[in-house]
Protein backbone atom coordinates (compact mmCIF):
# COMPACT_ATOMS: atom_id res chain seq x y z
CA UNK A 1 0.00 0.00 0.00
CA UNK A 2 1.35 2.91 -1.29
CA UNK A 3 -0.04 7.21 -0.95
CA UNK A 4 1.42 10.18 -1.77
CA UNK A 5 2.00 13.33 -0.53
CA UNK A 6 3.88 16.56 -1.64
CA UNK A 7 3.91 18.41 2.04
CA UNK A 8 1.67 20.30 3.99
CA UNK A 9 1.28 24.13 4.26
CA UNK A 10 0.28 23.73 7.63
CA UNK A 11 3.15 21.63 8.78
CA UNK A 12 6.01 23.52 6.43
CA UNK A 13 5.23 26.46 8.47
CA UNK A 14 8.10 27.71 11.49
CA UNK A 15 5.19 28.93 13.54
CA UNK A 16 1.82 27.61 14.21
CA UNK A 17 -0.93 28.63 11.46
CA UNK A 18 -4.28 27.80 11.24
CA UNK A 19 -5.42 25.63 7.80
CA UNK A 20 -6.10 27.57 4.59
CA UNK A 21 -9.34 28.88 4.09
CA UNK A 22 -9.89 26.97 1.02
CA UNK A 23 -8.21 23.93 2.59
CA UNK A 24 -10.95 24.28 5.78
CA UNK A 25 -13.66 24.48 3.41
CA UNK A 26 -12.88 21.75 1.10
CA UNK A 27 -15.79 19.56 -0.08
CA UNK A 28 -15.84 15.73 -0.66
CA UNK A 29 -13.04 14.70 1.97
CA UNK A 30 -12.88 11.18 1.17
CA UNK A 31 -14.61 10.91 -1.95
CA UNK A 32 -12.60 8.24 -4.74
CA UNK A 33 -12.17 9.88 -7.89
CA UNK A 34 -9.91 7.74 -9.92
CA UNK A 35 -9.95 3.85 -10.10
CA UNK A 36 -7.67 1.65 -11.27
CA UNK A 37 -9.00 -2.02 -11.00
CA UNK A 38 -7.88 -4.08 -13.95
CA UNK A 39 -8.06 -7.10 -12.50
CA UNK A 40 -11.37 -7.22 -10.82
CA UNK A 41 -10.11 -7.46 -7.43
CA UNK A 42 -12.97 -7.15 -4.53
CA UNK A 43 -10.77 -4.63 -1.99
CA UNK A 44 -12.82 -3.88 1.09
CA UNK A 45 -9.74 -1.77 2.98
CA UNK A 46 -6.25 -0.56 2.56
CA UNK A 47 -5.30 -1.55 5.94
CA UNK A 48 -1.53 -3.06 5.44
CA UNK A 49 -0.22 -6.59 7.15
CA UNK A 50 1.49 -4.53 10.27
CA UNK A 51 4.85 -5.93 9.34
CA UNK A 52 7.54 -2.87 7.78
CA UNK A 53 8.61 -4.16 4.49
CA UNK A 54 12.36 -3.73 3.97
CA UNK A 55 12.87 -1.12 0.55
CA UNK A 56 15.99 -1.99 -1.78
CA UNK A 57 17.08 0.32 -3.92
CA UNK A 58 18.23 -0.26 -7.61
CA UNK A 59 21.81 -0.32 -8.29
CA UNK A 60 21.55 1.98 -10.97
CA UNK A 61 19.88 4.71 -8.19
CA UNK A 62 21.58 7.75 -7.06
CA UNK A 63 23.56 6.51 -3.76
CA UNK A 64 25.72 9.76 -2.91
CA UNK A 65 25.83 13.22 -2.90
CA UNK A 66 28.23 14.85 -5.55
CA UNK A 67 30.11 18.48 -6.76
CA UNK A 68 27.32 20.19 -9.53
CA UNK A 69 27.49 23.27 -11.55
CA UNK A 70 31.03 21.91 -12.55
CA UNK A 71 29.57 20.30 -15.18
CA UNK A 72 31.90 20.25 -18.30
CA UNK A 73 30.11 21.05 -21.76
CA UNK A 74 32.56 17.95 -23.01
CA UNK A 75 31.27 15.88 -20.50
CA UNK A 76 27.60 16.78 -21.21
CA UNK A 77 27.89 16.04 -24.89
CA UNK A 78 29.86 12.96 -24.52
CA UNK A 79 26.75 11.70 -21.72
CA UNK A 80 24.28 12.47 -25.13
CA UNK A 81 25.97 10.83 -27.44
CA UNK A 82 26.61 7.55 -24.93
CA UNK A 83 22.71 7.36 -24.36
CA UNK A 84 22.12 7.78 -28.21
CA UNK A 85 24.61 5.21 -28.83
CA UNK A 86 23.03 3.27 -26.67
CA UNK A 87 19.31 3.62 -27.80
CA UNK A 88 20.79 3.25 -31.15
CA UNK A 89 22.33 -0.17 -30.39
CA UNK A 90 19.48 -1.32 -29.22
CA UNK A 91 17.02 0.17 -31.41
CA UNK A 92 18.95 -1.81 -34.04
CA UNK A 93 18.83 -5.43 -32.01
CA UNK A 94 14.99 -4.89 -31.37
CA UNK A 95 14.04 -4.07 -35.37
CA UNK A 96 16.03 -7.57 -36.02
CA UNK A 97 19.41 -6.32 -37.09
CA UNK A 98 18.67 -3.26 -39.23
CA UNK A 99 21.38 -1.24 -40.48
CA UNK A 100 21.22 2.72 -39.72
CA UNK A 101 22.97 5.29 -42.14
CA UNK A 102 24.13 8.79 -41.67
CA UNK A 103 21.74 11.19 -41.78
CA UNK A 104 23.79 13.78 -42.81
CA UNK A 105 25.24 11.78 -46.50
CA UNK A 106 22.57 12.01 -49.07
CA UNK A 107 20.75 8.44 -50.54
CA UNK A 108 18.23 8.31 -53.36
CA UNK A 109 16.88 5.42 -51.71
CA UNK A 110 15.11 4.30 -48.98
CA UNK A 111 17.09 4.48 -45.73
CA UNK A 112 16.99 4.23 -41.57
CA UNK A 113 18.27 7.11 -39.36
CA UNK A 114 18.63 7.34 -35.74
CA UNK A 115 18.99 10.69 -34.48
CA UNK A 116 17.34 13.46 -31.29
CA UNK A 117 14.49 15.38 -32.22
CA UNK A 118 14.96 19.07 -31.70
CA UNK A 119 13.91 22.34 -32.73
CA UNK A 120 15.35 24.64 -35.20
CA UNK A 121 15.44 28.06 -33.83
CA UNK A 122 13.66 29.27 -30.73
CA UNK A 123 10.56 28.36 -29.39
CA UNK A 124 8.17 25.56 -29.35
CA UNK A 125 8.56 22.24 -31.69
CA UNK A 126 6.35 22.44 -34.54
CA UNK A 127 5.91 20.33 -38.30
CA UNK A 128 8.30 23.21 -39.90
CA UNK A 129 10.97 23.26 -37.14
CA UNK A 130 11.67 20.02 -36.27
CA UNK A 131 14.88 18.16 -36.88
CA UNK A 132 17.21 15.69 -36.42
CA UNK A 133 20.50 15.39 -34.71
CA UNK A 134 22.87 12.50 -35.27
CA UNK A 135 25.51 11.18 -33.55
CA UNK A 136 28.98 12.11 -33.17
CA UNK A 137 30.77 8.74 -34.56
CA UNK A 138 28.13 8.27 -37.58
CA UNK A 139 27.08 11.30 -38.31
CA UNK A 140 29.55 13.73 -36.57
CA UNK A 141 26.81 15.09 -34.62
CA UNK A 142 25.13 17.00 -37.60
CA UNK A 143 21.79 18.14 -37.96
CA UNK A 144 19.05 17.86 -40.76
CA UNK A 145 15.06 18.91 -41.00
CA UNK A 146 12.85 16.39 -40.64
CA UNK A 147 9.98 16.29 -43.64
CA UNK A 148 6.84 14.66 -41.70
CA UNK A 149 3.81 15.14 -44.40
CA UNK A 150 4.14 11.56 -45.31
CA UNK A 151 3.82 10.10 -42.03
CA UNK A 152 0.38 9.35 -40.44
CA UNK A 153 1.23 9.53 -36.71
CA UNK A 154 3.63 10.41 -34.46
CA UNK A 155 4.49 11.95 -31.40
CA UNK A 156 7.75 13.94 -30.85
CA UNK A 157 9.33 16.18 -28.50
CA UNK A 158 13.10 17.81 -28.02
CA UNK A 159 15.77 14.68 -26.56
CA UNK A 160 13.82 12.44 -27.95
CA UNK A 161 15.58 9.74 -29.81
CA UNK A 162 13.93 8.19 -32.77
CA UNK A 163 14.54 5.62 -35.68
CA UNK A 164 12.81 6.81 -38.94
CA UNK A 165 12.67 5.67 -42.60
CA UNK A 166 12.24 7.34 -45.56
CA UNK A 167 14.67 9.28 -48.67
CA UNK A 168 17.68 12.16 -47.98
CA UNK A 169 18.09 13.30 -51.17
CA UNK A 170 20.04 16.30 -49.89
CA UNK A 171 21.64 15.23 -46.85
CA UNK A 172 19.86 18.36 -45.19
CA UNK A 173 16.23 17.16 -45.54
CA UNK A 174 15.13 14.07 -44.60
CA UNK A 175 11.80 13.08 -46.11
CA UNK A 176 9.94 10.14 -43.51
CA UNK A 177 7.50 7.80 -44.70
CA UNK A 178 7.60 5.77 -40.94
CA UNK A 179 8.58 6.56 -37.50
CA UNK A 180 9.47 3.08 -36.43
CA UNK A 181 8.19 2.07 -33.11
CA UNK A 182 10.48 2.97 -29.68
CA UNK A 183 11.55 0.18 -27.61
CA UNK A 184 9.74 -0.31 -24.01
CA UNK A 185 11.94 -1.62 -21.44
CA UNK A 186 10.34 -5.14 -20.37
CA UNK A 187 12.84 -7.20 -18.40
CA UNK A 188 -4.90 8.08 5.08
CA UNK A 189 -2.41 6.79 7.14
CA UNK A 190 -3.31 6.58 11.15
CA UNK A 191 -6.72 4.75 10.08
CA UNK A 192 -5.25 2.60 7.44
CA UNK A 193 -1.77 1.44 8.62
CA UNK A 194 -0.61 1.13 4.98
CA UNK A 195 2.72 -1.34 5.06
CA UNK A 196 4.16 1.83 3.35
CA UNK A 197 3.97 5.29 2.86
CA UNK A 198 5.43 7.17 0.20
CA UNK A 199 5.85 10.90 0.28
CA UNK A 200 7.14 13.46 -2.09
CA UNK A 201 9.00 16.84 -1.18
CA UNK A 202 9.01 19.44 -1.07
CA UNK A 203 9.35 19.16 2.84
CA UNK A 204 10.42 22.70 3.66
CA UNK A 205 9.54 24.83 0.44
CA UNK A 206 11.68 27.37 -0.91
CA UNK A 207 8.10 28.86 -2.08
CA UNK A 208 6.24 29.09 0.84
CA UNK A 209 5.72 32.53 1.83
CA UNK A 210 7.62 32.40 5.20
CA UNK A 211 10.67 30.35 3.96
CA UNK A 212 10.79 33.25 1.20
CA UNK A 213 11.26 35.79 3.90
CA UNK A 214 13.60 34.18 5.83
CA UNK A 215 10.86 33.85 8.80
CA UNK A 216 12.13 30.64 10.19
CA UNK A 217 11.52 31.78 13.40
CA UNK A 218 14.61 30.43 15.96
CA UNK A 219 14.91 26.98 13.74
CA UNK A 220 17.34 26.55 10.63
CA UNK A 221 16.27 25.11 7.64
CA UNK A 222 17.43 21.76 8.95
CA UNK A 223 15.58 22.00 12.19
CA UNK A 224 12.60 22.37 10.00
CA UNK A 225 13.12 19.41 8.11
CA UNK A 226 13.58 17.40 11.06
CA UNK A 227 10.50 18.54 12.93
CA UNK A 228 9.35 17.43 10.03
CA UNK A 229 10.41 14.03 10.02
CA UNK A 230 9.73 13.71 13.49
CA UNK A 231 5.80 15.15 13.16
CA UNK A 232 5.47 12.08 10.61
CA UNK A 233 7.26 9.74 12.68
CA UNK A 234 4.53 10.39 15.71
CA UNK A 235 1.93 10.12 13.09
CA UNK A 236 2.52 6.54 11.79
CA UNK A 237 3.50 2.95 13.38
CA UNK A 238 6.76 1.59 13.51
CA UNK A 239 5.95 -1.08 11.41
CA UNK A 240 4.59 1.24 8.47
CA UNK A 241 7.70 1.93 5.67
CA UNK A 242 8.42 5.73 4.94
CA UNK A 243 9.83 6.45 1.96
CA UNK A 244 10.90 10.19 1.74
CA UNK A 245 11.49 11.64 -2.28
CA UNK A 246 13.40 15.08 -2.39
CA UNK A 247 12.05 17.98 -4.23
CA UNK A 248 13.86 20.69 -6.47
CA UNK A 249 11.91 22.95 -4.47
CA UNK A 250 13.25 21.47 -0.66
CA UNK A 251 15.16 24.25 1.11
CA UNK A 252 17.59 21.66 2.59
CA UNK A 253 18.47 19.59 -0.63
CA UNK A 254 20.95 20.74 -3.29
CA UNK A 255 18.99 21.70 -6.54
CA UNK A 256 20.44 19.37 -9.35
CA UNK A 257 18.72 16.47 -11.14
CA UNK A 258 19.33 13.70 -10.24
CA UNK A 259 18.60 15.27 -6.74
CA UNK A 260 20.79 13.29 -3.84
CA UNK A 261 18.74 12.09 -0.63
CA UNK A 262 18.23 14.39 1.87
CA UNK A 263 21.09 14.32 4.72
CA UNK A 264 20.24 14.77 8.07
CA UNK A 265 22.45 14.71 11.72
CA UNK A 266 19.59 13.00 13.19
CA UNK A 267 19.31 9.88 13.73
CA UNK A 268 16.46 8.79 11.47
CA UNK A 269 13.52 6.44 12.45
CA UNK A 270 13.99 2.84 11.78
CA UNK A 271 11.07 2.83 9.19
CA UNK A 272 12.22 6.50 7.71
CA UNK A 273 14.39 5.57 4.43
CA UNK A 274 15.52 8.54 2.69
CA UNK A 275 16.08 7.93 -1.34
CA UNK A 276 17.02 10.68 -3.81
CA UNK A 277 15.17 12.05 -6.96
CA UNK A 278 14.56 10.08 -9.02
CA UNK A 279 15.07 6.35 -7.56
CA UNK A 280 13.28 2.73 -8.53
CA UNK A 281 12.78 1.01 -5.44
CA UNK A 282 12.23 -2.75 -4.38
CA UNK A 283 9.74 -3.78 -2.06
CA UNK A 284 8.81 -7.31 -1.81
CA UNK A 285 7.93 -8.45 -5.75
CA UNK A 286 6.81 -5.04 -6.96
CA UNK A 287 9.20 -2.44 -8.12
CA UNK A 288 8.60 1.04 -8.10
CA UNK A 289 9.67 4.26 -9.89
CA UNK A 290 9.41 7.22 -7.79
CA UNK A 291 10.16 10.89 -9.32
CA UNK A 292 8.80 13.91 -7.39
CA UNK A 293 10.11 16.25 -10.55
CA UNK A 294 7.04 17.02 -12.68
CA UNK A 295 7.61 15.21 -16.19
CA UNK A 296 4.50 15.46 -17.43
CA UNK A 297 3.91 19.12 -17.01
CA UNK A 298 6.95 19.66 -18.81
CA UNK A 299 6.95 16.82 -21.68
CA UNK A 300 2.93 18.60 -22.86
CA UNK A 301 4.65 21.99 -22.77
CA UNK A 302 6.73 20.79 -26.00
CA UNK A 303 5.65 17.50 -26.94
CA UNK A 304 4.35 17.64 -31.02
CA UNK A 305 1.83 15.24 -32.30
CA UNK A 306 -0.68 13.96 -35.09
CA UNK A 307 -3.46 13.42 -35.37
CA UNK A 308 -5.31 14.83 -32.58
CA UNK A 309 -7.45 12.96 -29.77
CA UNK A 310 -5.72 10.31 -28.54
CA UNK A 311 -4.61 9.36 -24.99
CA UNK A 312 -2.29 12.20 -23.99
CA UNK A 313 -1.42 11.18 -20.62
CA UNK A 314 -1.22 7.63 -21.48
CA UNK A 315 1.21 9.06 -24.43
CA UNK A 316 3.09 11.29 -22.49
CA UNK A 317 4.02 8.81 -19.44
CA UNK A 318 4.53 6.14 -22.22
CA UNK A 319 7.40 8.41 -23.35
CA UNK A 320 9.41 7.87 -20.14
CA UNK A 321 9.14 3.96 -21.27
CA UNK A 322 10.24 4.06 -24.86
CA UNK A 323 13.23 6.21 -24.13
CA UNK A 324 13.86 4.47 -21.14
CA UNK A 325 14.84 7.14 -18.47
CA UNK A 326 12.94 9.07 -15.44
CA UNK A 327 13.65 12.74 -18.04
CA UNK A 328 13.45 11.80 -21.53
CA UNK A 329 13.50 15.60 -22.42
CA UNK A 330 16.22 18.02 -23.57
CA UNK A 331 16.44 20.28 -23.41
CA UNK A 332 15.21 20.30 -20.03
CA UNK A 333 12.62 23.04 -18.23
CA UNK A 334 14.12 26.16 -16.51
CA UNK A 335 12.93 24.27 -13.29
CA UNK A 336 15.54 21.46 -13.65
CA UNK A 337 18.92 22.04 -13.42
CA UNK A 338 20.44 18.40 -14.92
CA UNK A 339 23.77 17.27 -14.57
CA UNK A 340 24.23 15.03 -17.62
CA UNK A 341 27.45 13.05 -16.79
CA UNK A 342 25.05 11.92 -13.71
CA UNK A 343 22.15 11.79 -15.17
CA UNK A 344 23.26 9.36 -17.47
CA UNK A 345 24.43 6.64 -14.31
CA UNK A 346 21.44 7.14 -12.26
CA UNK A 347 18.27 8.65 -14.21
CA UNK A 348 17.40 5.63 -16.63
CA UNK A 349 15.59 2.38 -16.04
CA UNK A 350 17.35 -1.11 -15.98
CA UNK A 351 14.05 -3.08 -15.84
CA UNK A 352 10.40 -1.74 -16.27
CA UNK A 353 9.38 -1.10 -13.38
CA UNK A 354 5.62 -2.58 -12.29
CA UNK A 355 4.39 1.25 -10.80
CA UNK A 356 5.52 4.68 -12.44
CA UNK A 357 4.88 7.61 -9.77
CA UNK A 358 4.51 10.82 -11.58
CA UNK A 359 3.08 13.58 -9.27
CA UNK A 360 2.29 16.71 -11.40
CA UNK A 361 0.30 19.60 -11.64
CA UNK A 362 -1.76 17.98 -14.39
CA UNK A 363 -5.05 16.38 -13.78
CA UNK A 364 -4.70 13.25 -12.11
CA UNK A 365 -4.83 9.53 -13.52
CA UNK A 366 -4.55 6.04 -13.11
CA UNK A 367 -3.45 4.28 -16.68
CA UNK A 368 -2.08 0.65 -17.63
CA UNK A 369 0.27 2.11 -20.34
CA UNK A 370 2.93 -0.48 -21.88
CA UNK A 371 2.06 -2.83 -18.31
CA UNK A 372 3.40 -0.79 -15.82
CA UNK A 373 0.48 1.04 -13.72
CA UNK A 374 1.08 4.75 -13.93
CA UNK A 375 -0.41 6.98 -11.15
CA UNK A 376 -0.78 10.55 -11.02
CA UNK A 377 -1.88 11.24 -7.96
CA UNK A 378 -2.22 14.53 -8.28
CA UNK A 379 -0.54 17.41 -5.30
CA UNK A 380 -1.65 16.84 -1.91
CA UNK A 381 -1.03 20.57 -0.69
CA UNK A 382 -3.42 22.45 -2.81
CA UNK A 383 -6.32 23.75 -0.93
CA UNK A 384 -8.51 20.39 -1.56
CA UNK A 385 -5.87 17.73 -2.95
CA UNK A 386 -5.58 14.35 -3.93
CA UNK A 387 -3.05 11.42 -2.59
CA UNK A 388 -3.62 7.43 -3.76
CA UNK A 389 -3.79 4.55 -2.24
CA UNK A 390 -2.80 1.15 -3.73
CA UNK A 391 -3.16 -2.59 -3.18
CA UNK A 392 -1.08 -5.59 -4.77
CA UNK A 393 -2.21 -8.81 -4.54
CA UNK A 394 -0.08 -11.98 -4.46
CA UNK A 395 -1.49 -14.38 -6.94
CA UNK A 396 -1.27 -15.33 -10.20
CA UNK A 397 -0.57 -13.17 -13.05
CA UNK A 398 1.13 -9.93 -13.70
CA UNK A 399 1.21 -6.73 -11.31
CA UNK A 400 -0.72 -4.90 -13.43
CA UNK A 401 -3.79 -7.68 -13.02
CA UNK A 402 -3.05 -7.94 -8.92
CA UNK A 403 -3.01 -4.22 -8.33
CA UNK A 404 -6.24 -1.55 -6.95
CA UNK A 405 -5.65 1.86 -7.35
CA UNK A 406 -7.78 4.82 -6.12
CA UNK A 407 -6.94 8.37 -5.91
CA UNK A 408 -8.59 9.78 -2.99
CA UNK A 409 -9.68 13.63 -1.80
CA UNK A 410 -7.77 14.68 0.99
Amino acid sequence: VSTQSTGSTATLSPVNASPSQSYSQRKGTGDVVCTFNEGGLEVDNFTGSGRCPEVTLSPSTLSTSYQYMFQKLSAKTESLDEHLEIMTATMAQFHGGVEFESLCIPSQGVTRVVGRVCGEGVGRLTPSTVCLEGGLEMSHGKRTSLDLRNVSSYALFPGQIIAVEGTNPTGRNFVATKVLPSVPIKQKVRDEHPDVLVLLGPFVDTKHPLIEKGDTGDMTLEQLFQSQISHISKNVPDYTRVILVPSQRDAVCDTVYPQPAPTTTTTLPSNVTLVPDPCLVQIGNVSLALTSTDILFHLSSEEMSHPPGSDRMGRLAGHLLDQNNFYPLFPGSDDCNIDYPHFIKHCFFDHQPDVLVLPSDLRFFVKNVKDTVVVNPGKLAKGAGTFFRMRVKGGVGSVTENTYVNVVKI
